[in-house]
């Protein structure tokens, strides 16, 4: 039965998430505190199935929608805070999870620091799937005392909660379009600079897989990370024992309360929202009916954890991009057609030579049949396979090589090792049925440079140029002193 005014409301911003959104409530639902209000604000229409999934987890659950898209976190988590009734507010990100005790270890904060305007939870910030042993963090992890960390630590929404009458010189969370910063950064450093105290639970609860380090992952959405979590949480002990590693594993290598400010001053307002779209895949290039064939460039747009970024000689554009750190690393093919097509993606060079047998192809998170050819001559190689592609929006392709990635021998530090997979020169598509279609390998391509670029198809033409540019890219001093070639010198020298 509720009361009044319930312990603490909690305000889940969500858009485009639909019943995925489920484990996250499921988390909610299980809370060991049960004086709760749960505002479920969709960010602008609802995502098809929301309601129902909402609905479903009784009267502490109600669903809000904006009018208008605030297109972040900020809109909902302001429209939360207005229509609030708790005591505190909490917020949790619509594909996180917390522990079943993570609103009873914050209240217990608030009662062991009256003074305190704000209480942070520990909590695991999971890199992408396939790269979470290495890219795994712990943060929100300090004592009460220690005055200055919310000063230069950042602490995820999910893993904090505040009092609602927090004083009204306090900003509240800043329009995005507006802001130079992430809009949690911002509310926070606010929250900070005004001197409002902080209190910690000194304890992990809050498990989040942030979706701005999963490349275009609102393209190609998934429930597994969270679903694994709610498995450990069902088993306690097993739990403990897996938190404690993960922690000490963090401390071991860094990652212990690692995620400082940082200045972004420079940055023009609402570009922090642009790129955390385009990484999510929310905003991309609207997608167009495929011709006969396109060539798509390896680029050199913000790709999260899958990509590293464009790689060129003398002052051409980007000519080739390392895959990593993330083992499974996704494109974005943004064409429509309904049928199948023919794709041949073109790798300068393999981190490992078992790739050749464990690279695996997904299409819009279906697997498909694939297979490596060896061009010599070249020395590169295509990787050759067919799909349909999705008929009113842009296909997604992952690329799987879990245990298969090596480290760099280089920079950054060895506290945040770089992983590498493949080198990708570029990605043609055409219509097609069948990969035996193929006639144009590395080698054709490069016997073939004597014809005028300018009298062909605009897509072989882009191929050709990059393919033929290879020999001058491996001659290169920036290729051969790039990250993927002393890795790929390192390994072959440790034979």
């Amino acid at each position: 039965m509720k009361t009044d005014e319930p312990v603490f409301t909690i305000v889940i911003a969500t858009f485009d998430r639909g019943p995925l959104i489920a484990a996250t409530l499921e988390s909610v639902a299980a809370q060991t505190l049960s004086d709760i209000e749960v505002l479920v604000v969709s960010d602008g229409p609802l995502a098809p199935g929301l309601a129902a999934t909402v609905k479903g987890f009784g009267e502490r659950f109600q669903l809000h929608q904006l009018e208008t898209r605030s297109r972040s976190q900020s809109g909902p988590n302001n429209y939360g805070w207005a229509a609030a009734r708790g005591r505190y507010i909490a917020y949790l990100g619509h594909d996180d999870i917390w522990h079943p005790e993570h609103l009873a270890r914050l209240l217990e904060a608030f009662a062991s620091h009256p003074e305190a305007s704000f209480a942070v939870a520990g909590c695991v910030f999971f890199g992408p799937s396939g790269a979470s042993e290495s890219h795994t963090w712990v943060t929100g992890m300090f004592d009460s005392s220690e005055t200055n960390v919310p000063h230069e630590h950042f602490f995820p929404p999910s893993s904090f909660a505040h009092r609602r009458d927090l004083p009204p010189e306090i900003p509240r969370w800043q329009n995005a379009e507006l802001s130079r910063e992430p809009v949690d950064v911002r509310f926070l450093k606010g929250a900070a600079g005004a001197e409002l105290r902080f209190a910690a639970t000194g304890v992990v609860t809050v498990y989040k897989f942030a979706s701005a380090l999963r490349y275009l992952s609102y393209l190609s959405p998934d429930d597994t990370e969270q679903r694994e979590m709610l498995d450990r949480i069902a088993d306690p002990v097993g739990l403990d024992a897996y938190v404690a590693a993960v922690v000490e594993r963090a401390r071991q290598s860094g990652n212990f309360m690692p995620i400082l400010y940082s200045n972004d001053a420079t940055l023009e307002p609402g570009e922090p929202m642009r790129r955390n779209e385009g990484v999510r895949g929310i905003s991309t290039t609207v997608p167009t009916p495929l011709g006969d064939r396109l060539w798509l460039p390896p680029g050199d747009d913000p790709r999260g954890f899958d990509w590293y970024a464009g790689e060129s000689y003398a002052d051409n554009p980007p000519r080739w991009r390392w895959s990593g750190p993330n083992p499974r690393p996704r494109l974005l093919i943004p064409v429509v057609y309904s049928g199948s097509v023919d794709f041949a993606v073109y790798i300068a060079r393999l981190a490992a030579d078992e790739l050749l047998e464990n690279l695996q192809v997904l299409v819009n998170q279906r697997p498909i049949a694939a297979r490596v050819v060896h061009s010599p001559e070249s020395e590169s190689y295509v990787l050759k396979f067919s799909a349909v592609l999705r008929a009113g929006r842009a296909t997604v392709v992952e690329f799987r090589m879990d245990g298969t990635v090596r480290p760099a021998d280089f920079s950054p530090p060895s506290t945040d090792k770089r992983l590498l997979g493949f080198c990708l020169l570029g990605t043609e598509i055409r219509r097609g049925s069948s990969t035996s279609s193929w006639t144009h390998a590395p080698e054709l391509a490069l016997a073939e440079r004597d014809i005028a670029l300018a009298d062909r198809d605009d897509a072989v033409a882009a191929r050709d140029a990059a393919l033929a540019s290879l020999r001058a890219i491996s001659a290169s001093r920036i290729w051969r002193y790039s990250a993927g070639y002393r890795s790929l010198r390192t390994i072959l020298r440790r034979g």
